[in-house]
C-alpha cells in the first residue's frame, strides 16, 4: 500500500517531467560506431574505412557516468565485445553463416553450435547496449 510520502515523491518526479526540454524527451537514437561484424561484406572493399568507422564508439567512455563507470564501459567495449566479435567471426568463417546478419543467425541458432551461440549472444547484446 501507498503512503502519503510516496505520493508526493511520486508526484515529483512527474511533474519534473514536465518541464524537461522537448529535446530530452523526444531525442532520436545516436549515431554510434558502427561494427565490423556487421560490415564483413564490405571490408574486403575498402579496408582502411571501414576500420576507421569501427575503432570509433560513438562517444567517450565517461559518457555515462554517474551511472556507468568509466572503466567498467572501457572494458566491455575494447575487451569483452572485442573478444565476442572475434570469436564469431572464427567460428562463422567458411560456413553459410558468414553472408548472414547477426539476427538471422540467431534466428535459426543451432543450440549445439555453441561458439556460434555463445559469441553471437554476446555480441549481439553488446551491440544493443552500445545502441540504446
Amino acid at each position: 500500500m501507498s503512503t502519503r510520502r510516496d505520493f508526493i515523491k511520486q508526484s515529483s518526479v512527474l511533474s519534473a517531467a514536465f518541464f524537461l526540454p522537448n529535446d530530452v524527451l523526444f531525442q532520436s537514437k545516436k549515431n554510434i560506431g558502427l561494427q565490423l561484424y556487421t560490415l564483413r561484406g564490405t571490408i574486403s572493399k575498402d579496408p582502411k574505412s571501414v576500420l576507421a568507422q569501427v575503432a570509433k564508439l560513438g562517444y567517450t567512455y565517461d559518457a555515462l557516468a554517474p551511472n556507468i563507470q568509466p572503466g567498467t564501459m572501457e572494458v566491455h567495449y575494447s575487451k569483452h565485445y572485442k573478444k565476442y566479435t572475434d570469436e564469431l567471426n572464427k567460428a562463422v568463417k567458411g560456413t553459410p553463416l558468414e553472408t548472414q546478419t547477426i539476427e538471422q543467425i540467431l534466428t535459426k541458432l543451432d543450440p549445439n553450435n555453441k561458439p556460434v551461440r555463445n559469441n553471437g549472444g554476446g555480441y549481439y547484446n553488446h551491440t544493443l547496449f552500445w545502441e540504446v
